[in-house]
């Protein structure tokens, strides 16, 4: 091509406008480019985020903030990451890896901007070594690293004192059992553990609830092959309640290893000490026992629970227990499992008299409920309960969503029969029983479904009723409860930590509506099975938006832009 023609081909038009338009895609494509590494910057550094999975894992829920906006104001607290924000701002991704610290402070973060008195600090245990001292006073606290998240309340003086609680990042999930026996990790509760604390600490005092030992119950110890913590307990603990356990016999404490006789004397021992049976030669690290100078249970007890006992309460402990039932404001809770047929002599029949006398309610347990068109998950008499369609469980479990969808899990359990003199069928009319105390109703809490069997009578049966006390004293009125289970299966920690089954918020709603407190139902952890986004209506609708009008728009004044100059030339 000759000079002159090559010089009249770049002059023309075509290739003028045809560079310029190569220029502005060019263009467009370097500034999404550069939009999207500054984004992905900022994301990674400060934690933008849209949240679009199903479970909202990035976004504090609407229950917590209800739960949370009630809590005293006049308390500061201050939730204590010990690294930099950086640190704590690291990257969701590989949470076995660094980034589990990211979801938690995202919740922090959340939270702290939706309460006034709730403030984020960033310390290094390294160098702020003084500062981290103050929580480290306690031999049961864990010791600050960069993993340690510490929720903490100032006094007046804006200084922190005992008022604290410690967590490891780890403490902030959940773990699910692989085949090949290890873990993995499987969903986040951060929010209920979050929640526990901050009511905990914005509580005037911490309420304390008592297990009952003495008769081989399940009950809260550790030895040296480690804690028994049981899952009621540690439900308790989550909702910020102290744990102890206390005997209520006259005899003196003795050693929970079978077929030993080492007793001990009456005596308080504080958290977590050790003492060592001379006999069997144990050594426990008991979380507390609590005795009385006139034996009897404390009034201000929030919860007396009896957890699957294996010998008979004498008259003496069960009119302990009848005296803090009418005096007191707390609930008692009974546990039992099944004895079984052909039982010559009943090894519970003074607590199952007891229980009758305070309650109307008498346990049928020498057979067991079966229940063939139920779910199972293992064991040969698994069944699912319903939740009872009456006012005990509008009233009990009012706290949690859904109550009357929620299908607990059983196993191994007799049925309860109600006397209807007890019930809202009474012959009274009113729905109670008036005696010496003042009254008392008993109903339903959770039922089998219409098909299930027990020996051999096949319909609706009772596995769960709670009775409401009134006791009239100088013209006021006293509440107090009474929960009956015969079956501890209810209670066992592979029913109460399945994110299937409702046991555990079952039992949260319980202790919120007996006990007066504040406590995080509805709080159910996050899982992380399912990675892909769920996209809803709304969110789609404005991805589409994004997609469909806002590009072409761009690309359509693009166009405006160089029709409109070409004209003009």
């Amino acid at each position: 091509m000759k000079l002159g023609n090559l010089k009249s081909f770049a002059d023309s038009k075509r290739v003028k406008y045809g560079t310029l338009n190569i220029i502005l895609i060019a263009l467009v494509i370097a500034i999404v480019i550069m939009l999207n590494s500054i984004i992905t910057v900022l994301s990674n550094t400060f934690g933008f985020y849209l949240d679009m999975t199903e479970e909202q894992l990035y976004t504090v829920s609407e229950p917590l903030v209800e739960l949370l906006k009630d809590v005293s104001s006049d308390v500061e607290i201050d939730i204590i990451f010990c690294c930099d924000k950086d640190q704590a701002q690291k990257s969701y991704s590989n949470l076995e890896n660094g980034g589990a610290l990211a979801y938690v402070h995202s919740t922090a973060t959340q939270i702290a901007e939706k309460l006034d008195n709730v403030s984020l600090v960033y310390k290094d245990p390294v160098k702020d070594y003084e500062f981290m001292r103050t929580f480290t006073t306690l031999s049961s606290q864990i010791k600050p690293t960069e993993s340690t998240v510490i929720v903490a309340r100032k006094d007046a003086n804006g200084n922190y004192g005992t008022f604290y609680r410690t967590y490891h990042a780890s403490s902030f999930y959940t773990f699910a059992s692989m085949p090949d026996g290890s873990s993995a990790l499987y969903g986040y509760r951060g929010e209920r553990q979050f929640a526990t604390a901050i009511l905990s600490l914005t509580q005037d005092k911490t309420p304390t609830v008592y297990f009952v030992t003495g008769h081989s119950e399940d009950i809260p110890y550790s030895t040296e092959e480690g804690y028994n913590i049981p899952a009621l307990a540690s439900t308790y603990m989550d909702c910020g309640f102290a744990v102890r356990y206390i005997n209520l016999s006259d005899k003196q404490f003795s050693c929970e290893t079978n077929g030993c006789d080492e007793s001990w004397g009456y005596s308080e021992v504080s958290s977590l000490d050790k003492f060592t049976c001379e006999l069997c030669n144990k050594e426990y690290r008991v979380k507390s026992v609590e005795f009385n100078e006139d034996r009897q249970i404390p009034q201000n007890a929030r919860a007396i629970i009896i957890n699957q006992p294996e010998s008979d309460y004498t008259s003496d402990e069960l009119v302990k227990l009848s005296n803090y039932l009418t005096l007191s404001k707390g609930t008692i809770l009974c546990f039992v499992d099944p004895i079984g047929e052909n039982v010559p002599v009943h090894p519970l029949k003074n607590l199952y008299s007891f229980i009758k006398q305070e309650t109307g309610v008498t346990i049928l347990d020498s057979d067991v409920v079966k229940d063939s068109s139920t779910t199972s998950i293992g064991a040969d008499f698994d069944f699912r309960g319903n939740i009872a369609n009456n006012y005990a469980a509008k009233t009990y479990l009012s706290a949690l969503q859904n109550f009357g969808a929620a299908k607990p899990i059983l196993n191994n359990s007799g049925i309860l029969d109600i006397d209807e003199r007890y019930s809202q069928t009474g012959e009274n009319g009113n729905g109670f029983v008036e005696d010496r105390v003042g009254e008392r109703y008993t109903l339903p809490l959770v039922q089998t479904s219409s098909g299930a069997s027990f020996n051999g009578n096949v319909g609706k049966h009772t596995v769960m009723s709670v009775t409401s006390v009134t006791t009239i004293k100088e013209n006021e009125n006293t509440y107090s409860y009474m929960v009956v289970c015969p079956s501890a299966s209810f209670i066992d920690v592979d029913y109460m930590n399945s994110n299937v089954f409702p046991n555990y918020e079952i039992m949260l709603a319980l202790i919120h509506s007996t006990s007066n407190v504040n406590v995080p139902v509805n709080l159910d952890f996050k899982t992380f099975a399912d990675y892909e986004l769920d996209i809803t209506q709304k969110q789609a609708t404005t991805t589409f938006v994004c997609l469909v009008t806002i590009m072409p728009l761009l690309v359509s004044a693009i166009g405006v832009v160089v029709i409109v100059r070409r004209k003009n030339r």
